[in-house]
């Protein structure tokens, strides 16, 4: 998917495991190479802050040209809660969205619907108030709720 859409950036929202329990498989090697099918990743380099970390890919598919991607991996946000501290999931948009990009974003978590939703909520409602000054938090997640069922998950 990342080599077909021509993806730049992929925002990891869950860790590998949490609870005991595995909640992502590792699509990346800790360092040289590793293959995967027809595709292989290679670790360039790896950037560790207190609340994520950032890793730069780069996939090499048989005789063609190599694509680099960034991963965004937050690290703080536990399965069913709440980040760490929540000016860090902010700060973590922000620094996502500091270089601009045409190509789609890849954003996963485990299940693709709690993490992933509310960041892309979080996402949408900062567009918003950088080009509004307002938000609407209720019509930004009920339209993200209209493509996938139960995206930003509530108790």
């Amino acid at each position: 998917m990342l080599w077909e859409q021509n993806t730049e950036k992929v925002v990891m929202l869950t860790n590998l495991i949490e609870d005991g329990k595995v909640k992502c498989e590792k699509y990346w090697p800790d360092d040289d190479t590793k293959a995967y099918g027809d595709i292989k990743v290679k670790l360039i380099s790896t950037q560790t802050y207190a609340e994520y970390t950032i890793r730069k890919l780069e996939l090499c598919k048989k005789n063609q040209t190599t694509h680099q991607v960034t991963q965004f991996h937050f690290t703080s946000w536990p399965d069913k809660s709440v980040p760490t501290a929540s000016w860090s999931l902010v700060d973590f948009e922000q620094r996502v969205f500091t270089v601009p990009t045409s190509e789609p974003i890849v954003v996963h978590c485990s299940a693709g619907v709690g993490r992933t939703g509310t960041f892309i909520a979080l996402h949408n409602v900062m567009q918003q108030a950088e080009a509004t000054g307002k938000v609407d938090f209720f019509n930004t997640v009920n339209n993200l709720r209209k493509d996938r069922m139960f995206m930003v998950q509530t108790a």
